[in-house]
């Protein structure tokens, strides 16, 4: 698995203004 996409969609997941 790549930690970096993980690391990415983690990102705007955790994101107050993420689309999720």
């Amino acid at each position: 698995m790549a930690g970096g996409k993980l690391q990415s969609w983690w990102r705007q997941s955790r994101s107050p203004r993420g689309s999720g």
